[in-house]
């Protein structure tokens, strides 16, 4: 999906650019088969809205979710050991 396309809901169908692209992400899990929606989904769509803000454009998702994975993993370790 293009910047523009995910931009664009034509007119009087106005939607939040970061609603969109959190969507995007949501439906990203869904095609990996995790279609559970958590709050680990929500994590991960907000965690990819805000990557694509800061960028001010569309990030590839299969990198965010790698990026996400790792940093949450690596969250948790601390836990585990303790």
């Amino acid at each position: 999906m293009s910047a523009a396309a995910a931009n664009h809901v034509g007119p009087g169908r106005a939607v939040s650019v970061r609603y969109a692209r959190e969507q995007y992400a949501i439906g990203y899990l869904q095609g990996r088969g995790d279609a559970r929606f958590t709050d680990e989904a929500l994590d991960f769509a907000r965690f990819y809205g805000a990557r694509c803000e800061r960028a001010g454009r569309l990030v590839d998702v299969a990198e965010a979710y790698r990026q996400w994975r790792t940093r949450t993993q690596s969250a948790q370790l601390p836990l585990l050991a303790g």
